[in-house]
């Protein structure tokens, strides 16, 4: 009976051996701290963001197309006018793009008998640009739209010159040379944008007088009277008849 009790004294040792799971659990906080590396990645958004300020910077190349005085040389043809006792008329000017404003003025041209042509200069408040089309309206004669450098008209068809461009590209100070086209005459005073009755038996009514209120009315050609000249003149007019816009 002595030998059964030395059997129970060998099994302390195994429930020692149980401690080492509890080790297992302890490792879990380290996946935990591989979870905070995420948050690093929205502080890299303020650089991208910073990038998006270059655009604002663009607008500031607008300065070039601010308004300035830019000055203007013309040189006109009128219808008929070879031998003028006057030697310088009022003759309206406009500058301006489509569906604008633009600019209008009253220029003072003169006339030089050597070339035959009227010249007027002046200075026009405008931006820089391109799409500019110029109108010239006589004092006795119909408004001429013209957007070409140097436009010209097939010889014996005065004043059948059409504007078909997209504009001309004013930056700079210039002369227009627009003498090989011809500006018709016969809106007589009151001008109102149209050749028509009143005009043509102005002039009619007119021929041979002495009156100096109606020759300064009727005298189309500018050469101090009322003849079949200015009869002639208005009546090829009457085929145009209107204003150009």
């Amino acid at each position: 009976t002595k030998t059964p009790t030395t059997g129970p004294t060998s099994t302390p040792p195994r429930p020692a051996a149980t401690i080492t799971p509890t080790n297992r659990p302890t490792s879990t906080p380290t996946r935990l701290a591989a979870t905070n590396t995420p948050t690093n990645r929205p502080t890299s958004t303020p650089t991208r963001s910073s990038a998006t300020n270059t655009p604002v910077n663009q607008p500031t190349s607008t300065p070039s197309s601010q308004p300035k005085n830019i000055v203007l040389t013309f040189r006109i043809k009128f219808q008929g006018i070879s031998n003028p006792v006057v030697t310088t008329l009022p003759v309206n000017v406009t500058v301006k793009k489509a569906f604008e404003t633009g600019v209008s003025k009253t220029v003072t041209f003169t006339y030089n008998q050597q070339q035959k042509v009227w010249i007027g200069q002046s200075s026009f408040n405008l931006a820089p640009s391109a799409g500019y089309f110029i109108y010239i309206k006589g004092p006795k004669h119909l408004k001429k739209k013209i957007c070409d450098e140097a436009p010209t008209e097939s010889a014996g068809a005065e004043g059948t010159y059409v504007c078909s461009g997209s504009g001309l590209t004013i930056t700079n100070d210039k002369v227009y040379d627009f003498s090989r086209i011809t500006l018709l005459a016969g809106d007589l005073d009151p001008q109102n944008g149209v050749v028509n009755s009143y005009d043509w038996s102005l002039v009619r009514n007119s021929i041979g007088t002495t009156d100096q209120t109606a020759i300064q009315l009727a005298d189309i050609n500018y050469d101090g009277r009322v003849n079949v000249q200015d009869y002639t003149l208005i009546m090829y007019s009457l085929s145009i008849k209107l204003d150009e816009f």
